[in-house]
């Protein structure tokens, strides 16, 4: 069975329940399971409680989800219509989490520096991440906050072939802006950018549960890179985001 030759810090899973579906694991215990099976070391996670129900609500059962299961890290899903910073953030700073998830389109706004407003500086200012599905904003607005908030680190994710087009684009415009590889299966694409653009500004993503975390996994370990680069897309770049 394939494992991985370099630890695994996994940018992009979702643990709990669903409303709308079904899933292969929504628990704890399965998400452990599926990890080890995968050989991923860690994975930062957030909970649809918090998408579909209430934000706050939501951010504060995935801790009792986590558990204190060290090798899960919690990530806050934030809504910038309906919440402040000066509540909000005080929340975010007593769990320690570095990393907040919006979903403009699901919760009816654009991902704009209008609609941002206090939000972006404080981000910026406090070194916490915005993570954002490629699915859920316009490349024009997502330009237009990276290049506003210049210092404010921005994780694009579920980037999938139907964004390929803009992809390098904004990478080449926005120096702030990651990407999160998760659902990225253009053939070749990823060696090129690494050729191109080196290998700093890319995360590995399982998707889980909606995908297996292994394939993705066995993919990179044969697109030619050194240990260093493989190890700098699997483990050492999201490391360097979540950092103070």
């Amino acid at each position: 069975m394939f494992k991985p030759d370099v630890p695994v810090f996994d940018g992009n899973a979702v643990l709990g329940r669903r409303h709308d579906q079904r899933v292969h694991s929504d628990s704890r215990e399965g998400m452990i399971a599926a990890m080890d099976r995968a050989g991923i070391s860690r994975a930062l996670v957030h909970t649809p409680y918090a998408v579909t129900y209430d934000t706050q609500v939501g951010n504060r059962h995935v801790l009792e989800l986590i558990g204190g299961e060290a090798r899960l890290t919690p990530q806050f899903v934030v809504n910038f219509t309906a919440d402040t910073v000066e509540t909000f953030g005080k929340g975010v700073m007593k769990a320690g989490v570095r990393s907040l998830r919006v979903f403009p389109k699901t919760h009816l706004y654009p991902l704009t520096g209008w609609m941002m407003g206090d939000w972006g500086d404080w981000m910026a200012g406090a070194g916490v991440g915005l993570w954002v599905s490629a699915y859920e904003v316009d490349p024009k607005d997502l330009y237009e906050v990276a290049s506003t908030w210049q210092r404010l680190r921005v994780i694009l994710t579920d980037v999938h072939y139907v964004h390929h087009a803009v992809l390098e684009p904004l990478l080449r415009a926005l120096p702030n802006l990651h990407v999160d590889l998760s659902r990225y299966d253009v053939p070749n694409a990823v060696e090129g950018i690494v050729a191109r653009m080196g290998s700093d500004r890319l995360l590995y993503g399982s998707a889980f549960p909606d995908l297996d975390p292994a394939p993705y996994l066995f993919y990179l370990h044969h697109c030619g890179f050194d240990r260093e680069t493989l190890q700098a897309i699997c483990h050492d770049n999201l490391v360097r985001l979540l950092e103070k």
